[in-house]
């Protein structure tokens, strides 16, 4: 089973896709007469997952019955899912976030709705929506989207993954679209490790432990060093691929690829991916700080740093940015008048 053609193994026997066609024809349909029972024990492998890991290939694992166990009722913990809860159905089944708050949201009791007649900031008021899931790019797309006079339903809370989400976005979120944002951090190979509060302070979850470490493979504390984690929900390596899972899989611990500084054993503090940082001769630097900061300070509404050699060989840094139309034009406005 998988979200589209595109996603299925090259070798599958048989192909289903979780698309909105099936799930319509699944709530049409007739149970099965008699329902056939199939036992779940903690190992058994209930779930093959695709994902790109931390290196952009595809890799696949395994979620068994532990795995899917505990992260379902971590999303149901951090969620606060309850029998008044109203999910909005916006990504498709493939995501294992979004099913894993689909599934906690309905063992609570909640409701999930799919309407595919609105678009979502349509939904979530017609619906009187309490949850919603969005990757951080539909986030910034339904805020540019909200039309004239948008009320703000009043117990909206919104979850985001994927990537960090910038202060300027929270403060649009605050104003206009949900008085409460979620920023998860997490991977398909441990699952929801953190909450990332306003002050980019991530919060460990119950059932996961954090560390960093330095080139040496030794924990450091109040210093930036390699994230590495380790999680009851974490899977135990990639399928047919053991070069990478002796490359990110150690000792009980996965290492993603991010750096972060510990604030102490429940705290810590993402300052972005290793293999992101600029090396400007011999000085290493982070981008993502700068670019929250250049986000704040000027009228644009993207912004990217990276790092090209000059006629010499040097490195210097280069900024990409997407203006704001109207906060341009403002600015220039505000310069030209005396």
């Amino acid at each position: 089973m998988c979200s589209d053609e595109a996603n299925a193994p090259a070798d599958a026997k048989r192909v289903q896709i979780l698309d909105r066609d099936w799930f319509t024809a699944t709530l049409d349909g007739e149970p099965e007469a008699p329902l056939r029972a199939h036992p779940i024990g903690p190992e058994t492998p209930i779930r093959i997952v695709r994902g790109s890991g931390t290196t952009g290939s595809t890799k696949w694992m395994i979620h068994t019955g532990r795995i899917r166990e505990f992260r379902i009722n971590q999303y149901a913990f951090h969620a606060g899912f309850n029998q008044a809860s109203r999910f909005l159905m916006t990504l498709n089944f493939g995501m294992q976030s979004f099913y894993a708050y689909l599934t906690a949201c309905l063992r609570m009791g909640g409701v999930c709705i799919n309407d595919p007649e609105n678009d979502t900031a349509g939904a979530l008021a017609k619906h009187a929506v309490t949850h919603v899931t969005m990757l951080p790019h539909m986030l910034n797309s339904v805020l540019d989207g909200l039309p004239d006079g948008y009320d703000k339903p009043e117990n909206l809370i919104i979850f985001t993954n994927g990537a960090s989400i910038s202060k300027p976005v929270r403060d649009r979120v605050k104003q206009s679209l949900a008085n409460d944002l979620v920023d998860c951090y997490g991977t398909n190979e441990i699952g929801p490790v953190s909450i990332t509060g306003e002050d980019g302070v991530g919060t460990v979850l119950p059932g996961v432990r954090i560390q960093t470490v330095d080139d040496n493979d030794e924990p450091v504390i109040g210093t930036p060093g390699r994230l590495r984690i380790m999680s009851e929900g974490s899977v135990g390596g990639y399928q047919d691929d053991p070069e990478a899972t002796r490359a990110m899989f150690r000792d009980g611990w996965f290492y993603p690829g991010d750096l972060a500084t510990i604030r102490d054993e429940r705290r810590f503090e993402l300052i972005g991916r290793a293999d992101d940082l600029l090396n400007i001769r011999g000085i290493k630097i982070s981008p993502q700080k700068i670019e929250e900061k250049l986000l704040r300070e000027l009228p644009v509404t993207d912004i990217c740093l990276t790092a090209l050699a000059d006629d010499s060989g040097m490195e210097q840094i280069w900024v990409v940015v997407e203006p704001d139309e109207k906060a341009l034009v403002s600015a220039i406005q505000k310069m030209l008048v005396p």
